[in-house]
Formats: structure tokens, sequence, C-alpha cells
């Protein structure tokens, strides 16, 4: 059993986007902290870690699907590599959102609440703007956490059952993603627990690793610090 070859060079031109948006992100982050005169990778720890994670799946799942691609006149994808990689590839772009997409969003909200200080208008004005936003920013943060949600669960679920393989090499692939899924949480944990200590908060890494399950309720608290900057710089 094997996969057409058009299917494997389809995933990674895919892969291609996400590396180039991986690496635009770092640039706008780092670009960002400079402005606000803040250490980059401490400020951005949060979405730097989920993008070194993505970034290392993304390389990973195209390694596996050239090594996939068989060198004859077949043009066919070999099917264990292809499937590896195609799981891996959906790790990858769920830490895409959760690394980079996220914070655009939370960044757009906080800019919105700004603008009734800046243009100086009327309470009335200014409140109905401020719910706009918040409006605004929960809608798109629901839509980003519903796409994280069916990139790290129904999306591999559906490719497992879809793929044809026999019943007991399905279960060896889900227990295989279940394992890089739980590795891929374990990791994410760490920043959120060092800023938590940092700021004094009794917290532990389990708490953290249980929140990683569904990520985007940790979303605006990654980056909080560089909106606290931003919020303070404004004032200035």
């Amino acid at each position: 059993m094997n996969i057409a070859l058009n299917v494997g060079r389809s995933r990674i031109s895919i892969l291609s986007i996400t590396l180039a948006l991986y690496l635009f992100s770092i640039g706008v982050y780092i670009s960002l902290a400079r402005d606000l005169e803040a250490v980059p990778v401490w400020v951005f720890l949060t979405s730097f870690v989920p993008i070194v994670l993505g970034f290392s799946l993304a390389l990973s799942s195209l390694m596996l699907f050239l090594v996939s691609q068989r060198l004859d006149s077949s043009g066919i994808c070999e099917i264990w590599a292809f499937s590896v990689g195609e799981l891996l590839m959906y790790l990858a772009l769920a830490q895409t959102l959760s690394g980079a997409l996220s914070n655009f969003v939370t960044a757009i909200a906080a800019v919105l609440s700004h603008v009734p200080r800046m243009a100086q208008l009327d309470p009335a004005t200014a409140g109905e703007i401020r719910g706009l936003a918040t409006g605004l920013y929960f809608s798109l943060q629901a839509a980003a956490g519903v796409i994280w949600g069916l990139l790290v669960y129904a999306a591999p679920a559906v490719f497992v059952y879809r793929i044809p393989i026999r019943r007991d090499r399905k279960w060896v692939l889900l227990t295989g993603y279940a394992l890089a899924l739980l590795s891929v949480f374990w990791i994410s944990a760490y920043p959120y627990q060092i800023k938590a200590r940092t700021a004094g908060r009794s917290t532990t890494m389990t708490y953290f690793f249980a929140r990683q399950f569904w990520q985007p309720s940790l979303w605006r608290a990654g980056i909080s610090e560089f909106a606290d900057l931003q919020k303070k710089r404004t004032e200035d």
C-alpha cells in the first residue's frame, strides 16, 4: 500500500510555507521587543518555545515526506514514512497557531483597546470601541482555538481512520502520536512555569501541563508582559 506522489508534494508545499511563517514571526517578535527596549526571548518566551518545537516538527515531517518518495518511475510514496510525517505536520501546524498567529490576534485587540485614548474620543464612543474590540478579539480567538483543536485532535484521528493499513498498525500510529503530543505539551509547559515562578506565583509544572491540552486558554496570558510594556509606553 502506497500514497500517490502528488499527495506528498502538496504536504511539502504546506510545510515550506509554515517554515517561512516561523522565520517571519521571529523577526516580528525581535523587532517589537527591541522597540520597547526589552529582551525578545524573555518577553516572547511562551511564543519562542512553540516556534522552536514547530520548526523542529516541520523539519522532521518534511524529511519524512522526502524519504517516503520512491526514486523510480512508479510515482508513489511509502505509506509508513508518509503517515508519520503527516501526523508530525499536524503538530507543527498547531504549534504555528500557538507560537505565531495567536499573538497577532491578541495584538489586534491590544492596539484597538488603546485607540480611544490616542484619538481622545468621548467616553461613550470610547466604551463602544472597547466593546467592539473585545468582541472582535473573542471571535478571532474562538476561530483560532477551533482550528487548533481540529489540528491536534480531529485531523490525526480522521487521517488514521482513513489510512489503508491494518487496524493493529493504526493503533501503533495513534500511540506514537499520543506520545509525541504529550512530549510537546510537557515542553510547552516550561515557559509558563518559568514565567509564573519569576512573578512569584506558586504553581507547578503539572498545572500548566494539564492546561496544554487546550492551549488556546493560555494564549492571552502568554504575552501579558508584552501588553504591559506596550501599555506603559503608550501612557508615557
